[in-house]
């Protein structure tokens, strides 16, 4: 049997469901996972701070055929951030 990481599995997850771009702040624990979305043609647009990956995410889910809007952030403080009621 082959082995399968979560990053590619998420990868491709994101990739059936038509998703194009994520926005995110990138960081040492997302690099694994941003080698998987290249490599299944998902662009990373990085950003400087958390509230800005919300922001444009929004913005962009409004302009077909953009996909749905996705944002990362990192570990806790970046939650927190993104999904206030988390």
């Amino acid at each position: 049997m082959t082995e399968i990481t979560g990053g590619k599995l998420f990868a491709r997850s994101l990739q059936a469901e038509g998703i194009e771009f994520l926005f995110g702040l990138p960081s040492p624990e997302s690099d694994p996972l941003l080698v998987e979305l290249r490599e299944h043609g998902i662009r990373l647009v990085p950003v400087r701070h958390e509230a800005a990956a919300v922001h444009m995410a929004a913005k962009g889910s409004t302009r077909p055929p953009a996909g749905w809007p996705l944002c990362s952030a990192t570990p806790v403080l970046g939650r927190r951030i993104c999904c206030p009621a988390c």
